[in-house]
């Protein structure tokens, strides 16, 4: 009778964006999974993407666009070879204020990550990127671990201290709106099946995202329920996080 696989040692950490740029290392481990995620998760199409084409052509771009204030969730698992013990990236998530268009907004608002209402409620619009985990043709020991899912997990919760924070500060409710842009038709039933709905489509134009042919872009936003996790900002609750908490079951 065969051994059963042991499951692997996971660590998951949150980093804001200045705690990642004077990690250039953990960048870099980075960005080769979300390369690898974003071409093995096109090979099946070859027609529309371009098989050279990739997320993020130099780790610089990675930390561009998280920006000043975005958030960065990665789970690692620790690993043994014939060159010892070693962290391997094995999912990651990320989150940056939303810059794209809201309802009822002015050209001049859209920049401003806080918008208050004639209800003087305080609205959150955060864009979930580049979530991804290591694909099974690479690593096929965290297939269907749902590893993608927490680190969104941990992004949000961030994400819902900070909005609670605001509240807590008597500057009136909070709302949290988490958008994100995907691919239709191969994406967008997963973000659905989480609570996303879709609010606008385009069809995208050559080149972009690495495509040989259109394909149609969602814009999809949730409403997320704030609950009574405790407000703090988000250097706080990065602290709070990002301490090698254990994700075994």
């Amino acid at each position: 009778m065969p051994s059963p696989t042991p499951t692997p040692e996971l660590q998951q950490q949150l980093y804001t964006a200045a705690q990642l740029q004077a990690n250039p290392t953990l960048i870099t481990s980075i960005v080769e999974l979300l390369n690898a995620a974003f071409s093995h998760s096109r090979l099946d199409d070859p027609e529309t993407w371009a098989a050279e084409a990739l997320r993020f052509p130099h780790p610089e771009r990675f930390i561009d666009m998280l920006g000043d204030e975005g958030i960065c969730a990665v789970i690692l698992a620790k690993e043994e070879g014939d060159e010892g013990t070693w962290s391997r990236v094995v999912a990651t998530a990320s989150a940056t204020p939303w810059r794209g268009p809201r309802e009822n907004l002015k050209p001049h608002d859209l920049k401003r990550r806080h918008l208050k209402d004639a209800q003087f409620q305080w609205r959150e619009d955060w864009e979930l990127k580049t979530v991804a985990s290591v694909p099974p043709a690479i690593a096929p020991g965290y297939r269907n671990m749902g590893l993608a899912s927490r680190c969104c997990k941990m992004v949000e919760d961030v994400l819902i201290g900070r909005a609670n924070g605001i509240r807590e500060q008597g500057k009136g409710e909070a709302r949290l709106r988490l958008w994100i842009l995907m691919e239709e038709e191969r994406n967008g039933p997963y973000w659905r099946r989480r609570g996303f709905v879709t609010v606008e489509r385009r069809m995208s134009v050559v080149g972009e995202w690495g495509c040989k042919k259109p394909f149609v872009i969602g814009c999809m936003v949730r409403e997320v329920d704030l609950g009574s996790l405790k407000g703090m900002n988000i250097e706080k609750s990065v602290e709070r996080e990002g301490k090698a908490v254990m994700v075994n079951s």
